[in-house]
């Protein structure tokens, strides 16, 4: 009898497991593949332009997007030019109230206005939109050297040299423009500069490439230090660029590369040391395309943002 209930106890059992594989349930889908991974966070080399053509650049410094126009210092010979972003030039600017313009830097004010640095008389030369003289500052300040960074807006206008800032306040508007020396800052306490380089602002806040010190200073419209961030590889920031996103962008002269760090400081990527041998200057587009001005090769070297 207790083999009889063993043997139909094993019967059950194997039953109830047909039962249980047989089952309605289905078979568990394939897990779908995982969306496509965003491009990173970079640049690709696009093109070149400015070392060919009528009046190619000679030492350009400091590129500034205005519109569809980049303007590019060239401190060797040829002034201030105007090319189109597709790299086409479309303005030459070589003197102005009769002295040759050699120009270093260079800073486009909201209203279209061009901003150079004269390396020969040591000031500021203002050019309305389409390229008409209209007047210059600093010269006073500037009298012991050469600027070396130009950063303006509707209120303001910062001019640096050696180791210090000069600051301006602005009014009136067009060729009736007032430049009123406020004082300099830069030369205490943590935000002390050691060669004062290329400028750009951020709202109203003023960020100035401290190249001695490998870093990159923040100050608040006054001139007040806000902070600062480091450049990697004990690099050379000679200027900088805040892109549409916030994140600062750098050249650096040593590594002859470019360096991002996000709007919070943190180092992102760095690239283009294959590709520049001497950049001096970089200016962002609307679309945050990237235009790097490289000294010895007498070109502005432009990557398109991922």
């Amino acid at each position: 009898m207790k083999n009889q209930i063993l043997v139909f106890g094993l019967l059950l059992f194997t039953v109830g497991l047909g039962l249980v594989g047989c089952g309605s349930k289905s078979t568990p889908a394939a897990p779908s593949a995982p969306a496509p991974a965003p491009p990173p966070y970079g640049y690709t080399l696009s093109a070149f332009f400015g070392s060919t053509g009528t009046i190619p650049m000679n030492g350009p410094f400091s590129p500034r997007v205005s519109g569809n126009t980049l303007w590019v210092g060239n401190l060797s010979a040829a002034g201030l030019q105007g090319w189109t972003l597709g790299g086409g030039l479309s303005l030459s600017l070589t003197s102005y109230n009769s002295h040759p313009l050699q120009c270093n830097r260079v800073a486009v004010g909201p209203d279209g206005y061009i901003y150079g640095g004269d390396t020969n008389l040591n000031q500021v030369v203002e050019f309305n939109a389409t390229g008409s003289y209209e007047g210059v500052f600093g010269t006073t300040e500037l009298a012991g050297g050469t600027p070396t960074g130009i950063a303006v807006n509707a209120t303001d206008a910062y001019v640096s040299r050696l180791n210090v800032v000069f600051h301006y306040t602005v009014s009136g508007a067009g060729n009736s423009k007032i430049f009123q020396y406020q004082g300099l800052f830069g030369n205490t306490g943590a935000g002390t500069l050691i060669g004062a380089r290329g400028m750009c602002l951020s709202g109203s806040n003023l960020w100035v490439a401290d190249s001695s010190n490998s870093r990159l200073v923040e100050y608040n419209q006054v001139g007040v230090y806000q902070k600062a961030v480091t450049v990697a590889s004990s690099g050379y920031p000679e200027d900088i660029a805040v892109d549409s996103s916030g994140n600062l962008l750098t050249a650096d002269l040593i590594n002859h590369e470019i360096q991002v760090f996000n709007s919070s400081g943190a180092p992102v990527t760095a690239f283009g040391s294959n590709d520049l041998s001497w950049p001096v200057g970089l200016a962002v587009d609307p679309q945050n395309n990237l235009y790097v001005a490289d000294y010895y090769s007498n070109q502005v070297v432009v990557f398109k943002r991922n």
